[in-house]
């Protein structure tokens, strides 16, 4: 081991305490050090459990994995499809219908009951009504 000081430029008047700053030294030399073989304590730890019938630790099961994967599968194939619907409602969406209604002959109707019930005089019937009425033809 050296005995050369770790901080040579440091003053020993500065306010430390000589023995900490040899203890300092020492303790940032040995962590410098390679150190020994530790002892197995695994096995002993495993005898001592054993020994007083203490449950043993599980290794983790290998499918958890699985649950990840499915779930992550599933939120894929849920987006896949809601693409699909909204692809197919944009398409339906933009095909012109067949033949398109023709509201006129319906607003002519109108327009006719309304200039008919105008020239007729209401009959008394208790009933009022507020909009166009359509006059009965038969």
């Amino acid at each position: 081991m050296s005995t050369e000081p770790l901080f040579p430029g440091r003053d020993p008047l500065a306010g430390t305490d000589a023995d900490f700053d040899q203890m300092f030294e020492q303790a940032l030399r040995s962590k410098t050090t390679p150190h020994t073989h530790l002892p197995d304590t695994t096995r002993a730890a495993r005898e001592f459990a054993l020994a007083h019938g203490w449950p043993l630790p599980q290794p983790e099961p290998r499918r958890k994995w699985l649950r990840c994967l499915v779930v992550i599968l599933g939120t894929i194939l849920a987006t896949l499809l809601l693409g699909r619907l909204l692809e197919n409602l944009k398409a339906a969406d933009q095909q012109p219908t067949g033949d398109k209604l023709d509201l006129s002959a319906i607003a002519a109707l109108v327009t006719a009951s309304e200039d008919d019930s105008d020239d007729a005089e209401p009959e008394d019937s208790g009933v009022e009504f507020s909009g166009p009425a359509f006059k009965d033809h038969s």
